[in-house]
């Protein structure tokens, strides 16, 4: 499910640092080293883009920026 995503961190610099599961992907080789896109935050705000299509894959990997999960709920 990961390879055909787009994949939006809550803290890039926290996935990069503790994120495993994403960490051990490029790894194995299932997906490219920049598959980290832009900060959840970014999206939110609108500088960056989220969705490009109505058959996206989102996936939002938080670390525990709890003041972000209603925002990326909607």
């Amino acid at each position: 499910m990961a390879a055909p995503s787009r994949f939006f961190p809550d803290q890039r610099e926290g996935v990069l640092a503790q994120s495993a599961e994403f960490l051990a992907a490029p790894e194995q080789n299932l997906i490219p080293e920049d598959h980290l896109l832009y900060e959840i935050g970014e999206v939110m705000a609108k500088p960056a883009l989220g969705r490009t299509s109505n058959v996206d894959v989102t996936i939002y990997k938080s670390l525990g920026s709890v003041v972000q999960y209603p925002a990326a709920a909607r």
